[in-house]
């Protein structure tokens, strides 16, 4: 059926369209959201159609599509009226009007009336059909702009009507229902009836036509087949039948993930297809007809055909080699990866290809619409690395916890290097961070681990700025967070105010001696016990909110790998010098001072100032406040703080020790890596597909 088009560009705010039908003369349907109203009056013989063809999206124009029929030597009107945001009156700046005929008759374009009263912001179009007397459905090509105005501060926000007129016989105009002006229904053709016809079919009305809105894991095209999302091109085999669905997500090398099985292997795409006559009845077949069979190709590989039946919308599956998909590079500052087209060919009823019937006097026997195609793809989240405090993002990488997720091709991102600062202060830098790293790989979900410090500001940033509609984070782990704070923390800051140290073992004294190692920097203060304490209690409760959706778990570890209960073997600092390179001297052993540290932690649970008037003068005086016997702890953080928050995944503690640095090493990331996978398989991207 051919068709005409007439096309108004509306300026004024979003709002609701209408999914259901209205018929007749009078017929007048509303719309309204943020205040705006826009109201349509037919006095056309047909029907009005209202359509919203998806959920609003502020990157393009809200569409409304209007159907209207003139009976052959008939007048037609539509009023539309529109009440602007915030009562700002419409303006009038002009309209141009160009109108195409798309008949092979020789049939004049419709006389046609526009008219503009801005008192009360409406505009009337007239079609005049007097003059066009013809049997057959006609249709037009036409374009029609009228800029109304627009209210302060939304110059770029316009509203599309789309508006398509059929002159001819309304019966032919999408089985349409018309109370005031009934038409008696044609007679029916016999099914089966070859050759199709190609031309228009009206709207997918079955409910897995429904078109499905695109993810991470769901790339979907409806863009390349309709008219207006309302009707529906038949391709014949002569035409080029094809279009591209574009990948929006960086999943980084395709084969180690298969190979690791970080990746299903099988992609499934679905198409939703009209009147694919692979059976046909006995008198068909007998002039020599085939029955349709139309081969689809994936990126020019044959995956096979459509499936369906006469004049019904049907779903095809078809399964795709992950590997056979084209992928796009992960985005740079902080924009998203740029789409990847894979095309999808159909090459229509290739069984009869040169099979000429002559009762139909061609080879062209049967046609196929498609209402939407979907690409389904599953593979883990990416990993988003947070580092602790005086550190930066390479320190994962030093200390190759990065080093399993390359070889496995888990996808994952350490560039993150903030300034030595506070948790409130670092958990607004991730406020901006974070984000930026998600849409760089095009996801809607993340699993975030974090060393040290670390986690309480990630902790700080998911409280105050994270907002789960945006993307998800799956998981949050920890690795040797301070949860509840550390004693050596409570000793630096006792130390930088120069106070006399008295009560703890004459050995700590050896922490005195090097600033880069108990210095205090602007992180330090929020990780004494009293402070983090505080954090750890007030942020637990802000977090309760997202313990359904994302997963909190831990890691501790214990430095003393020989179980001496000290630090006195090179293996159990190495990994410490890597990040302090410079501890130690000729004097005082760089081992001395991290078993000065590791044995603060053991045997004192915080270090507390207090008055002393012994002397009668008032000094004030750090005393340790011991703590439980044997404390195990990574040379400075207890397992007791670091298993404060969330689910244990493991504590390396005895010959499989960890001191505060390993605690982020290739043997740690194996096990949290495969708690990750478990958790994927559960509420990620990689849970089956319902």
């Amino acid at each position: 059926m051919n068709y005409f088009k007439v096309k108004y560009i509306i300026f004024v705010a979003y709002f609701l369209l209408l999914d259901v039908p209205c018929y007749g003369q009078g017929c007048v349907q509303t719309g309204i959201e943020n205040g705006v109203e826009v109201a349509f009056q037919s006095t056309c013989a047909n029907r009005i159609f209202l359509r919203r063809p998806g959920e609003p999206d502020i990157s393009r124009s809200p569409e409304v599509h209007l159907d209207l029929s003139v009976d052959p030597g008939s007048i037609c009107s539509i009023v539309i009226i529109v009440d602007p945001l915030f009562g700002c009156p419409i303006g009038h700046v002009g309209e141009v009007f160009n109108c195409f005929v798309d008949s092979t008759e020789d049939v004049p374009c419709p006389n046609i009336d526009v008219t503009f009263d801005k008192n009360d912001n409406t505009v009337t179009v007239i079609f005049d059909a007097t003059a066009i007397d013809t049997d057959e459905p006609t249709g037009f090509a036409g374009n029609l702009r009228l800029p109304i105005g627009f209210a302060a501060g939304f110059e770029n926000l316009f509203l599309e009507v789309f508006i398509d007129v059929y002159v001819g016989d309304v019966s032919q105009f999408r089985d349409p229902i018309i109370p005031d002006t009934p038409t008696p229904s044609p007679t029916p053709t016999p099914p089966f009836d070859p050759p199709d016809s190609g031309g228009i079919v009206d709207l997918c009305q079955e409910e897995f036509c429904e078109i499905p809105m695109a993810t991470d894991v769901s790339f979907v095209n409806d863009s390349d087949f309709s008219f207006h999302k309302l009707t529906f091109r038949k391709f014949l085999k002569s035409e080029a039948f094809t279009f591209d669905i574009e990948v929006t997500r960086a999943v980084g090398d395709v084969q180690k993930l298969l190979d690791n099985k970080l990746i299903e292997k099988d992609a499934i795409l679905n198409i939703f297809a009209y009147d694919v006559d692979s059976d046909i009845p006995a008198h068909i077949a007998a002039l020599g007809v085939k029955p349709e069979k139309d081969s689809v190709l994936f990126n020019g590989n044959p995956i096979g055909f459509l499936s369906g039946s006469n004049e019904k919308w049907e779903k095809s599956t078809f399964v795709i080699p992950v590997e056979s998909i084209n992928f796009p590079s992960i985005g740079t500052n902080g924009q998203p990866p740029t789409p990847t087209k894979n095309t999808i060919e159909i090459l229509v009823d290739i069984d009869n290809e040169g099979n000429f019937i002559e009762d139909f006097g061609t080879d062209e026997i049967w046609s196929v619409a498609v209402n939407h195609a979907q690409l389904t793809i599953q593979t883990v989240s990416p990993i988003i690395l947070i580092h602790g405090n005086n550190s930066d993002g390479d320190f994962f990488k030093r200390q190759e916890f990065t080093k399993p997720l390359e070889t496995m091709g888990w996808p994952f991102d350490n560039s993150i290097s903030m300034p030595t600062e506070s948790i409130f202060a670092h958990s607004g830098r991730l406020a901006t961070l974070i984000p930026r790293r998600v849409r760089q790989f095009g996801v809607d979900s993340i699993h975030i681990v974090a060393h040290s410090k670390g986690g309480l500001d990630t902790r700080g940033y998911l409280a105050t700025y994270y907002v789960p509609s945006v993307f998800k984070v799956l998981s949050l782990t920890t690795l040797s967070t301070p949860h509840l704070g550390t004693a050596f923390a409570d000793y630096q800051i006792a130390r930088a105010s120069e106070i006399f140290i008295v009560d703890l073992a004459p050995e700590l004294a050896d922490l005195g001696f090097f600033d880069d190692f108990a210095g205090v920097d602007a992180g330090t203060r929020d990780l004494t016990t009293k402070s983090a304490g505080a954090f750890h209690k007030r942020n637990e409760e802000a977090l309760k909110k997202f313990e359904k959706e994302t997963k909190f778990q831990n890691v501790g570890g214990d430095a003393d790998k020989n179980m001496s209960n000290d630090i006195d073997i090179q293996a159990e600092i190495e990994a410490i010098i890597i990040e302090k390179p410079s501890l130690g001297g000729p004097f005082i052993p760089a081992i001395t001072i991290v078993n000065a540290a590791y044995e603060l932690a053991r045997d004192f649970r915080s270090v507390e100032l207090i008055k002393d008037d012994g002397l009668g003068i008032i000094v004030e005086v750090a005393f340790g406040i011991p703590g439980p016997g044997g404390k195990q702890n990574d040379t400075g953080v207890t397992l007791i703080s670091a298993n404060a928050f969330g689910t244990t995944i493991n504590n390396f503690t005895g010959s499989d020790g960890r001191n505060h640095a390993d605690i982020a090493d290739e043997g740690v990331a194996d096990k949290v890596i495969s708690t990750l996978i478990s958790l994927e398989k559960e509420k990620g991207d990689l849970r089956p597909v319902q």
